[in-house]
């Protein structure tokens, strides 16, 4: 346990030592433990300020207990020290619940899988497997690796993607780690090693974006010092008047303790909840920031549309078959994130190739074959792909399709007020269908990463809030240059220009606005609800109509406990 958190375990137990003390009749005893007690947190808050420079409420506690201990009411002050330790404790507690549904996402990795060598099977260390092996993962077990599969299957992404439909998996089909499998088992070529899969690198960038303090909470912070202040010289003025039972309620409501706690448990439980759907953000400001922007900007392919292969219409080189052809390219595309890639990833045969990819041109693949792969001239089938294999050239014909859920999203952002821009690298007559079939505002076709980046300093010059939802490769300038950036399929963006990563469904996207709006407003009712409460407690403690335990409880742990609840409520629901 951290120290801070033993510090208050500690605090509490003593209290409730000296409150038996009190019971039994040892006064004396029971007034030092709370004059200790009261001097340690002095302590505390003296060492913070001075080696970390972190203004704490430790002081305002410190008081309370120093002045109850002065003035004899003994019982009084060790209630309020005994309450505020708890608190304290409970508030690590309550944030390990956030940390623990980030855990879940890699709990479920066992620590040896068997892996097919030489032609035998054996157990090897999970740690051991590199891109290569092929790992079989029975029913029930937690594929370790992102790979190809070699194998039929079924899986459950619901850890990683939200989704609770299971998935059917056919062999070239690519799997990310973190999937369970529901039948099989399935055998998978590792692609990359377990430190480098996507379940591990969400996990590891979800805890840094919890270790980070949200920003609502670091203002709270920063205001401390003025509040603290302003409560113990309100107290002291109140104390020569009405006497230190009716002033310390002052002190026991002035702690700003429950809005810091309230923003920060509800900002690190948005971000596990939005984990737990495949959405990562780097920490909670974009998040919160997301209610205020105005403007959506949007990549179409990816995004909002798929793109399936026809093979049908597809013409292999002269002398292969279509199935040798879609194969061939299925595993040199299969190493790219790309949207185009994406859509030949089913058709892999899950060997193992040497690939280069080029931002804006296309692949280039070396070893049994030489292959070339870059976007094909227009045709009445749709989007092409041009693919030439060893010098002999063959076209694959790409059809578009809307991604589920495309339109839901677009619905909703409208319902909100989002004034939505689609920006495409395609040509403008597709972009120009899509966008008409959506309803969007305006589109544009035919961009370059730099024209998309020009259209974000468009919009700022005209005072607008922009996201900007993209691919991470391609569109990183434009992720940069906007308000909030969103990585549409790319985990790794988020370590590099984008604010929030997805993983690739426009329903993840939805979820994302979806959260941010909540998480706005489940923070502004937890304060309302703790304000309403710690108002209502302290006017009645001033006016004796409280006893000094109550109103100890009610203003501090009872206005936080009353925020949290009002907050989630609003946070979960539906």
């Amino acid at each position: 346990m951290e120290a801070r958190l033993k510090l208050y375990i500690a605090i509490t137990a003593t209290s409730i030592i000296g409150l038996v003390a009190v019971a039994v009749g040892a006064f004396s005893t029971a007034r030092l433990l709370l004059a200790a007690l009261s001097l340690i947190l002095l302590g505390v808050f003296t060492y913070l300020l001075v080696r970390a420079r972190v203004f704490t409420v430790d002081l305002l506690m410190a008081v309370a207990g120093l002045t109850t201990a002065y003035y004899g009411l003994v019982a009084e002050g060790l209630i309020i020290l005994a309450l505020y330790g708890f608190a304290e404790a409970s508030e690590e507690f309550i944030e390990e619940k956030a940390e623990r549904s980030i855990e879940s996402l890699v709990s479920g990795i066992r620590k040896k899988y068997l892996v097919e060598k030489g032609g035998s099977i054996e157990a090897i260390d999970t740690s051991s497997i590199r891109p290569g092996d092929v790992v079989i993962v029975r029913v029930g077990e937690m594929v370790p690796v992102d790979g190809a599969a070699a194998s039929s299957g079924v899986v459950d992404e619901s850890l990683i993607t939200g989704e609770p439909v299971p998935v059917e998996i056919r062999p070239g089909m690519a799997v990310k780690s973190g999937a369970r499998v529901l039948e099989g088992p399935l055998r998978i070529m590792a692609l990359r090693s377990p430190s480098e899969s996507y379940a591990q690198k969400l996990a590891a960038l979800a805890r840094e974006s919890l270790e980070s303090k949200p920003h609502i909470a670091r203002l709270l912070e920063k205001m401390t010092p003025p509040i603290t202040a302003s409560v113990i010289g309100l107290f002291a003025g109140l104390l020569a008047y009405i006497g230190p039972e009716r002033a310390l309620p002052v002190l026991l409501v002035g702690c700003p303790s429950a809005y810091i706690l309230s923003s920060s448990f509800l900002s690190s439980y948005t971000i596990a909840l939005l984990a737990r759907r495949g959405v990562l953000a780097k920490s909670s400001r974009p998040v919160e920031a997301l209610p205020l922007t105005d403007t959506v900007v949007m990549d179409k392919t990816g995004t909002l549309t798929a793109l399936r292969v026809d093979p049908s219409q597809s013409r292999p080189p002269n002398g292969m078959s279509i199935e040798e052809f879609l194969g061939i390219i299925g595993d040199y595309a299969l190493q790219s994130k790309h949207p185009v890639s994406r859509a030949l990833h089913s058709y892999s045969r899950g060997k193992a190739v040497a690939v280069k990819e080029v931002r804006g041109k296309g692949l280039l693949g070396s070893g049994e074959y030489r292959v070339e792969l870059s976007s094909g001239p227009p045709s009445e089938c749709g989007k092409t792909l041009l693919a030439r294999i060893n010098g002999l050239e063959g076209l694959i014909c790409l059809q578009e399709q809307l991604l589920p859920g495309a339109r839901d999203l677009v619905e909703y952002l409208k319902s909100k007020g989002y004034y939505l821009i689609i920006a495409s690298g395609d040509d403008e007559h597709n972009v120009a269908r899509i966008a008409e079939n959506l309803g969007v505002d305006e589109y544009y076709g035919s961009l370059r990463p730099e024209d998309k980046a020009g259209l974000i300093d468009e919009l700022h010059a005209k005072g607008r809030r922009v996201v900007f939802i993209g691919d991470g490769l391609n569109d990183s300038i434009a992720l940069s240059k906007a308000d909030v950036g969103v990585g549409v399929g790319d985990l790794d963006a988020v370590q590099e220009v984008a604010d929030i990563a997805v993983n690739g469904t426009p329903s993840q996207i939805l979820a994302l606005f979806g959260y941010g709006l909540r998480l706005r407003l489940s923070i502004a009712s937890a304060f309302a609800l703790a304000t309403i409460v710690k108002v209502i407690v302290g006017g009645l403690g001033i006016l004796g109509a409280l006893p000094l335990p109550i109103v100890a409880f009610l203003g501090d742990d009872g206005s936080t406990l009353t925020g949290l609840a009002g907050g989630l409520i609003l946070l979960i629901k539906r």
